[in-house]
């Protein structure tokens, strides 16, 4: 795979040395940087700004997690996966649990969640185009 270095992409190593080696970050000369990638502040670090705030406007890119199930499940089975997910979602000690890690609940519709992935894929797929991204 053929990266070439654009902003978009540095911020991103940036954005990841600073957050992935933050145990470490006194072993690095530099001061690790503190943005949020997503368009709004997260409630979790609301005085962390978002890279968006920080001068590139626009700029969105979270990491998600999802649960999903072979494509020819029954409609009556994914309504009511969906219903127990969503109810565990708002247990008081799963969202602590999830919010200690830095993550936010969405507990969405199954429809609601396909329109996500499938811009999410519009939007990585035009982030590779962009960056003349190709496989070797």
């Amino acid at each position: 795979m053929h990266a070439p270095w654009t902003v978009v992409t540095l911020i991103f190593a940036l954005v990841g040395a600073s957050c992935a080696d933050a145990a470490r970050a006194d072993d690095y000369p530099a001061r690790p940087i503190r943005l949020v990638t997503s368009k709004e502040r997260s409630p979790v670090v609301p005085h962390v700004p978002t890279i968006a705030e920080s001068g590139f406007p626009g700029f969105d890119a979270i990491a998600w997690h999802g649960i999903l199930a072979p494509a020819r499940t029954p409609p009556a089975i994914i309504k009511k996966l969906n219903a127990e997910i969503a109810k565990a979602l708002q247990d008081p000690e799963t969202k602590a649990l999830l919010v200690n890690q830095a993550m936010q609940t969405v507990g969405n519709t199954p429809e609601e969640f396909a329109a996500f992935i499938q811009k999410d894929i519009a939007t990585w797929k035009a982030v590779a185009t962009a960056a003349q991204v190709t496989v070797e």
